[in-house]
């Protein structure tokens, strides 16, 4: 739903605790991010990445994220 270098928000289909930490795969992306469950709202959870991305990386998680 939203995404920055530091963190994401999403909905998923089952609740999760807060604090979990989840791997989490994005589109087309091979790449597994580590983040952690840091607020929820029902099924809406936003998520701190575990390794906030450097600009080459968010960078190309946009574009493979939401060109494919």
């Amino acid at each position: 739903m939203d995404i920055s270098k530091d963190g994401i928000r999403i909905r998923l289909e089952d609740e999760v605790a807060l604090s979990k930490r989840l791997g989490l795969r994005l589109g087309n992306q091979s790449e597994t991010f580590g983040v952690k469950v840091c607020w929820s709202h029902g099924l809406e959870i936003g998520c701190a990445f575990l390794d906030s991305l450097d600009e080459r990386r968010y960078t190309k998680l946009l574009m493979k994220t939401f060109t494919a």
